[in-house]
């Protein structure tokens, strides 16, 4: 044979050698972990459970319409999540060590010596086809597994004993603590009676809680809403006792010093019924819920707010939150009325001039947020209201919804008391007191309300300043972009950019707030002949003047211009003014 051929030979069969080994390397079988010991249990498909505790009643709980109820040793809700753990456990056990049935049989004492012979517990799982006993025996001697067996089953195992974590001792492990599921139940209707008194609050579909006993009056829906919630809430701390013939009246339950029932229309849905604190216990009271045979104890601070008489549930807001506002009638000594043209434009009538929307928002706002501080008299006929002032109100405000003529509140304002003012709305009976800043603070005239940029000039367009103080004048021309020069005859230091940003500010100068209107204010706010002056020339001869009086209470001076051939008096921003005195060159005394 040639050597060539002999080299092709070898190589041949060191490939198929090769082939050889990796076909047996890929068809061995792969390595499974044990087997899981109860395969057939699909915890989904249980429709029973059983666990009989040592020396313990039987457990059953039972899956109807999907969801799980104690059978025995009482019929009550059941924790599903509790049960389904168990089953869940039960389904992933595997072995961490089989004993073989001949070990079992070769050694007498090994049912006794695993606890098998008298289990800890007994469990039955049953399901459409499948039925399973399970035995729970001792603990191993370092206490992390317990033994099991399968009942019909020659051997039996060791496995994690995280297992008892799921096993309940007694039926209370697996009831249901949840008292009320306020999600599950429709009702409009909340009816509670403490120390006697009875106060009823009732909805109408999505509508707010209204109080209809012991008076039909607004309610306090965060508050309600809040208090639901911790009832909601509500999880039993101990099941105390389930024997119809407990002392009752000893418990606080009979009758009970604290019932809140729930209902939709006629139609009662809940009942629960809150007793006394245990002695050793403040923290806690005991309830029951209506119909439910269980007497349980609860948390103190979740029941808490129904503890309270009815009148805490009144709406503390004279008006509380608005809808879109579309106008707002006011009446009173100078009437005047809001109209919203646009979402933030808004016009004052009659006098037909621009509202500040922000001056708008806050009355809406401040109308909105008056809290009450005192329910004076719950129903007030015509004869009471001239002792409130409210016959003939110093002001009313009525408010429209936005795009129609639907009166969204009308609130009136009487006479004050104090620090306080009796305020009334037309849709109610009653007459409350509300801080009087917070009434005052409503505007209660139409100039109250104008758009506070009183002018709106170009820099640009501005050609000469003057300052007038004391009789005495300086002036100062423009002469381009931040070029200024003083005047013939005028004289003073000045930084020429200063100059110019004061400038600026005052062509967009807005008021903080509008004080008064008319010549007859001038003595009551501190104008004064020779007062500080400021005229601003244009290129087109227009000239704008503003001047200024005394200090408000603010700390903000009093100024003064000229709209509509009137004089417009406010509070002039304090930051400006300062720029006015520190960069304006002021005429020389004696000048």
């Amino acid at each position: 044979m040639q050597p060539r051929h002999t080299w092709f030979w070898v190589l041949t069969a060191a490939v198929l050698f090769g082939l050889i080994l990796i076909s047996r390397q890929f068809s061995r079988p792969a390595a499974h972990g044990p087997s899981r010991i109860l395969m057939a249990l699909k915890p989904s498909e249980v429709v029973s459970v059983k666990v009989q505790p040592a020396g313990q009643f039987e457990i059953r709980a039972e899956r109807t319409n999907g969801s799980w109820r104690l059978t025995a040793p009482l019929d009550y809700p059941a924790q599903g999540a509790k049960v389904d753990a168990l089953l869940q456990a039960l389904a992933k056990l595997v072995p961490a060590t089989t004993i073989s049935g001949d070990e079992l049989r070769t050694n007498p004492k090994a049912q006794e010596a695993y606890g098998l012979a008298h289990p800890q517990a007994y469990i039955i799982v049953q399901q459409p086809g499948f039925l399973a006993h399970i035995q729970v025996g001792a603990l191993t001697t370092p206490g992390d597994q317990v033994f099991v067996q399968v009942v019909g089953t020659e051997s039996a195992y060791v496995v994690d004993a995280e297992l008892l974590k799921n096993i309940p001792r007694t039926a209370n492990a697996w009831r249901e603590t949840t008292l009320l599921n306020l999600a599950e139940l429709a009702f409009d209707r909340i009816t509670v009676t403490n120390n006697a008194k009875v106060f009823e609050l009732q909805r109408t579909n999505a509508e707010p809680w209204r109080l209809t006993l012991p008076i039909p009056a607004r309610a306090d829906n965060p508050k309600i809403e809040e208090a639901l919630q911790k009832l909601g809430h509500l999880q039993v701390q101990e099941f105390v006792t389930d024997d119809p013939r407990a002392d009752l009246e000893a418990l606080g339950l009979q009758p009970a010093l604290l019932n809140i029932a729930l209902a939709r229309g006629t139609n009662a849905v809940a009942l629960l019924q809150v007793g006394k604190s245990p002695t050793n216990d403040p923290a806690q009271v005991f309830a029951r819920l209506a119909g439910n045979p269980a007497i349980v104890s609860l948390p103190r601070d979740l029941v808490e707010p129904w503890l309270q008489p009815g009148g805490a549930y009144r709406d503390p807001f004279l008006v509380g939150p608005l809808p879109a506002v579309g106008s707002i009638q006011v009446a009173g000594a100078s009437p005047f009325t809001l109209e919203r043209l646009t979402n933030d434009t808004w016009t004052v009538q009659p006098q037909n001039f621009v509202a500040d929307a922000w001056i708008v928002k806050n009355l809406i706002d401040t109308l909105s947020g008056i809290k009450v501080v005192e329910y004076v008299k719950d129903v007030v006929t015509p004869p009471d209201l001239p002792a409130f002032g409210l016959s003939s109100p110093v002001r009313q405000y009525t408010l429209l919804a936005a795009g129609g003529t639907n009166v969204l509140v009308q609130v009136n304002f009487g006479t004050n008391n104090a620090d306080r003012a009796y305020a009334s709305r037309t849709d109610e009976t009653s007459v409350y007191a509300v801080p009087l800043t917070e009434a005052n603070h409503l505007p209660a005239a139409g100039w109250a309300v104008r758009d506070r940029k009183f002018w709106n000039l170009d820099v640009e367009q501005v050609t000469r300043l003057t300052q007038y103080v004391s009789g005495k004048s300086t002036q100062m021309l423009r002469q381009g972009a931040h070029s200024w020069t003083l005047a013939p005859g005028s004289q003073g230091i000045f930084s020429e950019l200063a100059v110019e940003e004061t400038v600026r500010g005052l062509c967009q100068a807005s008021a903080v707030v509008w004080v008064a209107v008319g010549e007859q204010h001038r003595a009551q706010y501190g104008f004064k002949e020779g007062g500080r002056r400021l005229v601003l020339e244009l290129e087109s001869g227009d000239k704008f003047t503003i001047e200024f009086g005394g200090d408000a209470p603010s700390g903000f001076p009093y100024a003064a211009v000229v709209l509509e051939k009137q004089l417009w008096i406010f509070e002039f921003p304090w930051p400006l003014y300062r720029d006015i005195q520190a960069y304006l060159p002021n005429p020389p005394a004696g000048s």
